[in-house]
């Protein structure tokens, strides 16, 4: 039978090319690939030919066809498997296979290291290792692309497990995550780390009370924030969720998973802007109430730079912010600043006739962002009591 595939012979040197495959042994399997997706390692291997790990020295003799992500039907059926597998079969891969005298040794991988077999080609011969080391994977589902990402699938399985963590006064490797601890994706919106967050989101065995993910492209942010929302996140039955989530909700630089009933950290649903459609650039806003404390604080800072009675302010909106880094919102230039994730409060005091518009944490540290009194982005507030005078300041210099 011949087949159209896209070989590799060396570096930065693919070939698609239509050839004959042998007649397949009794230890073998004939198979037709529907579904091949697309992996960097890929990329890599062209790069590097040769000198790629799973690439076969003599590869620029013995050509060997790429692509290890694939799913496909079996056509034909070598007399040792037929028990096993019959023609009309639809099938994944596993191409980490972990076979000791395959072409390159125990790193030998379908779609890097075989003549015969790889996701870029329209018939493939299965070698005996695969179905010897079980990695030729029998799957009944809808279509064929949902196959075909078993493999990176796996990638993002794996890794999430080979996870650990130790307990103070101890340096033993606890393997797995915290059950209701944190956990952090970092460079984690691209296609393997949205996976890595669906799983996140649906393991049943275990997740994290607090996930973070961080990337360094806002807009690939942006899009994961409509994909996984908090909302979602929380949602108690994966099964009844909605494949996006609503297009209105925002989520910049993080991405919570489901917390704990015990955890002290609780993500509320986004509010509504009041007359502020803008959306939110510095912080990401949810319900909830300044401390007494902080408010008098700020009270009173705003009265000493203004030279007013606290009387004569009054509490415009209030919201709690998780900022995106330790500047709080207010970057100042020249400055540096920790790359933590940051709770704190957004409160805007009116005096004047004018809005100041101060940024905290949860603890004393705050910032007027605007001592002239005019605010150039408006989040979306939340009301405490508006037009109510603020409560008496406990603190000097009250007047």
């Amino acid at each position: 039978m011949k087949t159209k595939a896209v070989r590799i012979y060396g570096k930065e040197d693919l070939r698609l090319e239509e050839f004959e495959l042998p007649a397949i042994r009794e230890n073998e399997i004939l198979a037709r690939v529907v579904c091949d997706s697309i992996c960097m390692s890929s990329y890599k291997a062209n790069q590097q030919g040769a000198e790629h790990k799973r690439i076969p020295d003599d590869v620029h003799i013995r050509p060997t066809i790429i692509g290890h992500e694939f799913s496909g039907e079996i056509i034909e059926v070598g007399s040792k498997w037929k028990e096993e597998f019959h023609a009309g079969m639809k099938f994944s891969i596993q191409p980490a296979i972990n076979y000791p005298d395959g072409p390159v040794g125990i790193l030998s991988a379908p779609g890097y290291s075989y003549q015969y077999i790889g996701g870029d080609a329209t018939h493939i011969i299965i070698p005996n290792e695969v179905m010897e080391q079980d990695c030729l994977l029998p799957y009944n589902g809808p279509g064929f692309y949902p196959a075909a990402l078993a493999e990176p699938l796996s990638c993002v399985i794996g890794a999430m497990h080979a996870n650990y963590h130790t307990n103070p006064g101890s340096y033993i490797h606890q393997m797995e995550i915290v059950d209701g601890g944190d956990l952090a994706l970092l460079a984690g919106v691209g296609p393997m780390g949205l996976a890595a967050i669906n799983y996140v989101i649906h393991r049943e065995d275990r997740k994290p009370g607090f996930m973070v993910v961080t990337d360094i492209d806002q807009e690939r942010l942006d899009r994961a924030a409509t994909l996984y929302s908090p909302e979602y996140a929380a949602t108690p039955t994966p099964t009844s969720r909605p494949h996006t989530a609503d297009p209105t909700t925002t989520l910049h630089p993080t991405v919570t998973a489901d917390r704990s009933e015990t955890s002290e950290r609780t993500t509320q649903p986004t509010p509504e802007p009041l007359d502020t459609p803008d959306e939110p650039t510095a912080g990401t806003p949810v319900a909830g109430e300044v401390p007494p404390y902080l408010l008098q604080a700020l009270l009173a800072d705003m009265a000493e730079r203004l030279g007013l009675p606290v009387d004569q302010i009054t509490v415009v909106h209030s919201q709690v912010v998780e900022w995106s880094d330790g500047s709080l919102g207010c970057p100042q230039p020249g400055m540096m600043y920790l790359q933590v994730l940051t709770p704190g409060f957004r409160v805007v005091l009116a005096a004047q006739d004018l809005l100041y518009d101060y940024h905290t944490d949860t603890k004393s540290q705050f910032i007027l962002c605007n001592p002239d009194g005019v605010i150039a982005d408006p989040l979306p507030l939340l009301p405490i009591r508006p037009g109510n005078k603020a409560p008496k300041c406990k603190f000097p210099p009250c007047k």
